[in-house]
């Protein structure tokens, strides 16, 4: 595995896990303290830090998965061609 597909593999993994990860735990705020021009549908805390870190561990385990799986010739994408 080359070092570019290497970082395309692991930033199209990282996206896939975050946008997985992003609606999971979300909690809407309470509707009686909304102030003017507060949207409705944002969330109380995100919490967008500890959900870009939880995605960058679930992605460097992947990929150091897809990454055995290649290296050794589990899987070969020349095959597949």
């Amino acid at each position: 595995m080359d070092l570019y597909f290497a970082v395309s593999t692991f930033l199209i993994i990282w996206w896939l896990v975050f946008l997985i990860i992003l609606p999971c735990g979300i909690e809407n705020p309470d509707f009686s303290n909304l102030t003017r021009g507060q949207d409705r549908g944002a969330p109380a805390n995100p919490r967008i830090f500890f959900r870009m870190f939880l995605t960058t561990l679930l992605s460097s385990l992947l990929f150091f998965v897809l990454y055995y799986i290649f290296s050794n010739n589990l899987i070969s994408l020349r095959d597949a061609i």
